[in-house]
C-alpha cells in the first residue's frame, strides 16, 4: 500500500514545550519585525536586488534608441583579414 492511514492528531501542529524558552537566550523575547524577517542579511539581499533591477531599467531606458557605434577602420581590416583566412582554409 503507497499511503499509510494518518491520524488528524499526528498532521497537527505541536504546540511547544512550556519548558523550552523561544526567543533570545537572554530570555527576552525577539522584536518583532516588517513583514517577519529578522536578518538584517535577507534585508540587504531583497533591497540589492530590488535596486539592481532597478539600474538595469534605468540603463535600458536611457540607452533605448541610441543607435549603432560607427564603423572603425581597423574593424572592417580585421573583417576582411578574417573572410580571407576561412576563405583559404577551406
Amino acid at each position: 500500500m503507497l499511503y499509510r492511514n494518518i491520524r488528524r492528531d499526528d498532521v497537527r501542529a505541536k504546540e511547544p514545550d512550556p519548558g523550552i524558552q523561544l526567543g533570545r537566550s537572554d530570555g527576552q523575547q525577539k522584536e518583532a519585525t516588517m513583514i517577519g524577517i529578522e536578518s538584517p542579511g535577507v534585508w540587504l539581499a531583497y533591497l540589492l536586488s530590488i535596486g539592481g533591477a532597478a539600474l538595469c531599467v534605468g540603463y535600458g531606458i536611457v540607452n533605448w534608441n541610441k543607435g549603432e557605434e560607427s564603423l572603425k577602420k581597423e574593424d572592417v581590416d580585421w573583417a576582411k583579414e578574417e573572410k580571407e583566412e576561412v576563405e583559404e582554409a577551406l
